[in-house]
């Protein structure tokens, strides 16, 4: 059985609120500068203001490596979801991390993604997983930026389906070390759906959660003041 965080929180202010749950964005080794987009991972329901409102978050510990496109320029608010996805692992000082291999495959025959290895030649960092994007001699069918905003990046399992948590658009014959971060931080939704990429100022607005010592349950009020408190 994987280990599952649980997050509550009771809704304290005199209004109707849903949250939403975001990451803190992973560390990405030879990223060349390229912008990490950071998802809405999940959206409650509208909670109760009667004094007994409340959302719930379960956030599985697993890390998945995904891909998709995006027909729609990459900004805030901007809506994607995973294409495809493959389980990793994280590496150690004792166990290689996962290292999977990103095609570019337009066509419906094939998923971009093929399955993890462990792979000797390629750095396994510590902390992190390997995504490479090596393209075979003479391929042409990959260039650089896609016309589609082909990304890679991280995500976890949410009800059944693999949500994106961060990406970032994926360039040819690049080894990128992606290192998650189990950080989390919840808001107010407003307007915000699941996949939705957050606007930078979401942050601000955000509340650090971050499970510690062995904690895998934590319980936060959301005030009578519009503002954030640990149980």
């Amino acid at each position: 059985m994987p280990v599952t965080y649980n997050l509550t929180i009771n809704n304290r202010c005199p209004d109707k609120v849903a949250f939403l749950l975001f990451t803190q964005q992973p560390k990405v080794d030879n990223n060349d500068n390229n912008q990490i987009y950071t998802n809405v991972f999940q959206v409650s329901d509208n909670t109760n203001n009667d004094g007994r409102g409340k959302a719930e978050f379960r956030i599985e510990k697993k890390t998945y490596a995904i891909c998709l496109t995006s027909k729609k320029p990459l900004g805030a608010t901007t809506n994607v979801t995973t294409s495809d996805y493959q389980e990793v692992n994280i590496g150690t000082y004792t166990q290689q991390a996962s290292v999977v291999k990103v095609l570019y495959d337009q066509s419906a025959t094939a998923g971009d993604l093929q399955p993890a290895t462990t792979a000797a030649s390629v750095n396994t960092p510590p902390g992190g997983f390997v995504m490479t994007t090596e393209v075979e001699t003479g391929d042409p069918s990959w260039t650089y930026p896609t016309s589609n905003n082909f990304c890679i990046g991280v995500g976890a399992m949410d009800s059944g389906s693999v949500q994106p948590l961060a990406i970032f658009k994926a360039k040819p014959n690049k080894i990128y070390n992606i290192y998650p971060v189990t950080k989390f931080f919840v808001a107010p939704a407003g307007d915000y759906s699941a996949g939705d990429i957050i606007d930078v100022k979401t942050y601000s607005k955000g509340f650090p959660v971050e499970f510690k010592d062995g904690n895998t349950s934590i319980t936060l009020d959301y005030a009578n003041d519009y503002t954030f408190h640990q149980v």
